[in-house]
């Protein structure tokens, strides 16, 4: 086959008479989250570029390729891309297969919208050595009274905010910041020392 392919469950990812995943049985913890979130839109778009080679060459290319609502690589989506380090996924038309879900999510989406930030900048606390962006892109469709789409961006952080507190700053405000107390605790007495030898 050529590229990628999300295919089939954890425990069965391909065909066994299939080199290609003989040496993968599994998608791993992030195949399968890419697959579910496949599976319930009508495409996944990753666009993704690693660091610079080991010879140093850096084209300053990444590559982008969609998946369709079964999992599976959508050939002529495959092309290089200008972008920088990272990887980013874009979920189009999210709940599109299944329809009574879709309705429901539509009916309660301002709730939705709001679960998902504090989700989304918990992470983005917690995780500092990853810069996010979140974008909110709505259209027509979720809203009648547009005539044009629109996108928002909610959550974003850099790569100077490395520390919590510079992240939280980021995330939730200074004053935010500025309402927290600093705890420390030493658990080594409990644990032992991180590199003890047993």
């Amino acid at each position: 086959g050529t590229g990628v392919e999300i295919n089939g469950n954890a425990n069965d990812a391909g065909n066994d008479q299939d080199p290609t995943y003989a040496a993968a049985p599994t998608l791993g913890f992030r195949g399968e989250a890419l697959f579910c979130l496949a599976n319930l839109s009508r495409s996944l778009v990753v666009t993704t570029r690693c660091e610079s080679t080991n010879d140093g060459y850096d084209d300053g290319l990444g590559e982008q390729f969609a998946f369709n609502h079964e999992g599976l690589l959508i050939p002529e989506s495959v092309k290089p891309i200008p972008r920088s380090v990272g990887t980013t996924v874009t979920v189009k038309r999210l709940f599109e297969t299944l329809p009574v879900r879709r309705i429901d999510m539509q009916k309660r989406i301002k709730a939705q919208r709001m679960k998902l930030m504090k989700m989304m900048q918990g992470y983005a606390i917690l995780c500092t050595n990853i810069q996010f962006m979140v974008t909110d892109n709505q259209t027509a469709n979720s809203q009648p009274n547009k005539s044009k789409s629109k996108s928002d961006l909610r959550l974003a952080t850099s790569e100077s905010s490395n520390t919590l507190e510079k992240r939280t700053a980021s995330v939730l405000g200074t004053k935010f910041l500025a309402g927290l107390t600093r705890i420390e605790v030493d658990l080594t007495s409990l644990v032992g020392p991180v590199n003890a030898q047993s």
